[in-house]
């Protein structure tokens, strides 16, 4: 698969039970940091058939295709011959049992040779934003600090953007204080206070749009 497939555009669709979360999992365990964004894996996870014990290990193998001279020049750690003369990106994820235990220790390595380790700067290039589906479109979406549009604002914003915003943001604060209902709100939750506690023990009172934290 060429890496300008892997883009926001993509869909899956399938019926249940045919996979579609298993690719999408597989993508995660190579564009997130794994159960950072919510991927744990366990021995369960293992296949294997029937009466046969589970291997040791899950390993995912990742072929990048047609890439451009800078996009190599990116990952030139990674890069093993095609076969035709050009050249392509091998990136491989490795869960393996660990003793004692039912979860998996992960390994990323890059091109052919184990010992090269895939670079954060790698896995930059390769930056995957994961929604989990949405079974409750209105649910999932609500405002709130970790709705799943908040997290995907994070992740696709740069600092300069973020800046960008919270300059809006103050700046609609700003106006919205100007306008009577909350100025009205304003004024009587600030009088209410001071007749309950006097002015020596009052505090300032204001009525603030959220600040933003990303």
């Amino acid at each position: 698969m060429s890496r300008s497939s892997f883009n926001l555009d993509n869909i899956l669709v399938g019926a249940n039970n045919v996979g579609k979360t298993a690719v999408v999992d597989a993508l995660r365990a190579l564009f997130t940091a794994g159960e950072d964004y919510g991927l744990r894996l366990t021995e369960s996870d293992i296949h294997h058939e029937p009466d046969v014990p589970p291997a040791g290990s899950i390993t995912f193998s990742y072929i990048f295709l047609d890439l451009s001279f800078d996009d190599e020049a990116d990952f030139l750690s990674a890069l093993v011959p095609k076969g035709d003369g050009t050249m392509k990106v091998a990136l491989t994820v490795e869960y393996t049992k660990v003793e004692g235990s039912d979860r998996l220790r992960v390994r990323k390595w890059a091109g052919d040779q184990e010992e090269n380790v895939i670079s954060a700067d790698m896995l930059d290039n390769l930056r995957g934003v994961y929604l989990p589906p949405l079974r409750d479109a209105a649910q999932g979406l609500k405002p709130r600090r970790n709705s799943q549009l908040a997290r995907l604002l994070v992740l696709l914003s740069d600092d300069a953007g973020k800046q960008l915003i919270e300059e809006d943001l103050r700046e609609l604060d700003d106006k919205l204080k100007t306008r009577q209902p909350i100025s009205d709100t304003q004024d009587k939750i600030s009088m209410r206070h001071v007749e309950m506690l006097g002015d020596e023990l009052a505090q300032q009172l204001k009525i603030n749009l959220s600040s933003s934290d990303f």
